[in-house]
C-alpha cells in the first residue's frame, strides 16, 4: 500500500511539473515580468498539494515536498527556492504537531541549498543539478531522519 500512495504522489508531481511546460509550448506569450517571483509561488503551491498527499506509515508521514524545492532551486535560483521552501514549510507546520525538527531541518536544507548555489557557479549546470543538490538533500535527510528518530524513541 505504501508503494501504491508513493507511485500516486510520483504521478501527481509529474503531472504538475509538466502541465506549464506543455502548456506553455503551445502559448505565444510575453516574458513575465518578476518570472521568479512566479515559479516560486508556482513551487510552493506543488510543494503544498504533496504536503497534503502524504500518507502516513508506522507513525510517520512521508511526502515529497522537497522535489519541487530541488527543481525549483536548480533552475530558477534560491529567490525562487525561498518561495517555494516558505510555502512548503508553512504547508508542513500546518499538518503536523512536531513544529521544532521540521523548523531546524529547513533552515539547514535551505541555508546549505544557498550556500550550494553560490558555491557552485563555476560547475557546469548539469553536474550542479545531479551532484551537488541531490546528494546534499539525501545526506541531510538521512542525518536529521537518524538524529531526531534516536531523540523521539
Amino acid at each position: 500500500m505504501v508503494l501504491l500512495d508513493y507511485i500516486i504522489n510520483l504521478s501527481i508531481f509529474s503531472l504538475l511539473v509538466c502541465v506549464p511546460l506543455i502548456i506553455g509550448s503551445f502559448l505565444h506569450h510575453k516574458p513575465l515580468k518578476n518570472w521568479q517571483y512566479w515559479a516560486g509561488v508556482y513551487g510552493g503551491i506543488v510543494s503544498i498539494i504533496l504536503v497534503r498527499l502524504s500518507f502516513q506509515q508506522a507513525g510517520y508521514s512521508y511526502d515529497i515536498r522537497y522535489a519541487p524545492l530541488i527543481l525549483i532551486f536548480v533552475y530558477f535560483g534560491p529567490l525562487s527556492g525561498w518561495i517555494t521552501g516558505l510555502m512548503a514549510l508553512g504547508m508542513r507546520l500546518l499538518e503536523s504537531g512536531h513544529w521544532t525538527p521540521a523548523i531546524i531541518g529547513w533552515i539547514v536544507i535551505m541555508v546549505s541549498f544557498s550556500v550550494i548555489h553560490l558555491a557552485a557557479k563555476q560547475l557546469t549546470h548539469v553536474k550542479k543539478e545531479r551532484y551537488l543538490l541531490h546528494n546534499l538533500y539525501s545526506d541531510l535527510y538521512h542525518l536529521s531522519a537518524y538524529y531526531f528518530s534516536s531523540i523521539y524513541r
